[in-house]
């Protein structure tokens, strides 16, 4: 009997597993040609220009926004807290300062949707973060890394600011319905007067509830890759050419391999039509090919 083998190499970069709740609005930058396309939720908007950019390895993909540029994220998320709007929310942003940016205003997000006012938490030109009005972080985010920045605010309760999964800031209280409430819609990286320099992004998510520390602190770093549900949400294929069209181009090929016609009555290589993977006439063959997992972050395998 003739046996076959396929085997798939994975290389994982640190899957969370996390005790935190899906997300609402997920987007991850890694199609060059749609920079705004969700994973989870609506596309974001693109006011501006936005540039295509390697993330925190080479496989991942990121978004740089320049000066005067943002994103219009329509998060779906119902009024909460009690209030007529999002009161409890958390955002995330995996993000990079290059260093034409360093010693200059860096706009994290800005919750008026007319962009007509100033932004609401800032890497600033000392490199702390957030904002007069909620505090301002004692620890500085370093150039040239990636870092993973988590702002969890439940108003009339608690506003805080979270780096790789650790607590930065314990910030001021914000009142209900107030400043820190989202309407539907909230920008990424705008400021209405230039402090909004260039920034790079290669993952943003946003949540319709606070999280908590616990939860927070199993997002990690932007190392550690987001869990999702995966009865949601179908897994990207990574395998070159999966469905055995063309040729064996991507996959490596032991003795033995070969190609057979959908009808089982000619072994050849094939050009067009329908074919399956079979081990050729020997007792058994193997095929295989190696994928980076750090592209499939979304899908919590079981």
């Amino acid at each position: 009997m003739l046996k076959s083998f396929v085997f798939v190499s994975a290389v994982w970069a640190g899957l969370a597993f996390g005790s935190y709740p899906e997300p609402d609005g997920l987007w991850l930058f890694d199609d060059p040609a749609h920079l705004g396309e969700s994973t989870i939720g609506s596309d974001l908007v693109e006011v501006g220009t936005h540039t295509a950019v390697a993330g925190r390895v080479t496989s991942d993909g990121a978004v740089e926004d320049p000066l005067g540029s943002y994103f219009i994220c329509m998060h779906g998320i119902a009024p909460n807290g009690g209030g007529s709007y999002v009161n409890d929310w958390t955002l995330l942003l995996d993000v990079y300062v290059p260093t034409t940016s360093r010693k200059q205003w860096k706009c994290l997000y800005q919750t008026n949707p007319s962009n007509a006012n100033d932004g609401d938490c800032f890497i600033s030109s000392g490199e702390t973060i957030g904002v007069g009005e909620t505090g301002y972080t004692s620890n500085t985010v370093p150039g040239s890394t990636w870092k993973r920045v988590v702002i969890s605010v439940s108003n009339s309760n608690f506003y805080r600011i979270y780096v790789d999964g650790v607590k930065w800031l314990e910030g001021n209280v914000q009142p209900l319905d107030g400043r820190f409430s989202l309407d539907p819609t909230v920008l990424l990286f705008a400021d209405e007067n230039g402090e909004d320099y260039p920034i790079r992004c290669t993952t943003a998510a946003i949540w319709g509830q606070a999280l908590t520390n616990t939860q927070i602190s199993s997002l990690g770093s932007p190392s550690t890759l987001l869990q999702i549900l995966p009865a949601a949400h179908v897994g990207q294929n990574l395998l070159g050419n999966p469905s055995a069209e063309d040729d064996m181009t991507g996959w490596t090929m032991a003795e033995g391999c070969d190609w057979q016609a959908s009808d089982r009555t000619d072994w050849h290589f094939p050009l067009t039509g329908n074919y399956y993977f079979t081990p050729g006439r020997t007792e058994q063959g193997e095929i295989s090919q190696t994928i980076n997992g750090a592209k499939i972050h979304v899908v919590n395998p079981v």
